[in-house]
């Protein structure tokens, strides 16, 4: 379906059977690598160690002391997206801002966070 919607597909570059074999190796490809990093992610939160009360306490601290220390426009962009689940595209429409603009908002954000977090830790 997705080759299909694309339209990629050009006669003059080939044939159709080549062009469709790599079509689905590459999909293929994309989708072994998705599981295996989705596995992986699902591996490292299960071994994870949970924290006590205490280190929760704490941690929401920190976490909200370095958010404090972020500027508006980045606070921003983080607080919606993490806090009110939004996605990137929802934020930016919310706004009023062009995408690329949250995109990089929240990236710049996410950097210093963690930069100050890591500096918690020492």
């Amino acid at each position: 379906m997705r080759v299909w919607e694309a339209q990629a597909y050009q006669s003059e570059r080939g044939a159709l059977g080549p062009y469709l074999g790599a079509c689905v190796r590459n999909e293929a490809i994309s989708m072994a690598r998705s599981a295996g990093r989705r596995e992986s992610r699902e591996r490292r939160a299960f071994e994870a160690p949970r924290a006590d009360a205490e280190d929760e306490r704490v941690n929401r601290v920190t976490i909200a002391q370095a958010l404090a220390m972020l500027p508006h426009e980045q606070r921003e962009a983080i607080e919606r997206a993490y806090f009110r689940a939004m996605t990137q595209v929802e934020i930016a429409a919310e706004i009023g801002v062009p995408l690329g603009t949250i995109k990089g908002r929240i990236a710049a954000a996410l950097r210093r966070l963690a930069i100050e977090l890591a500096t918690e830790r020492t």
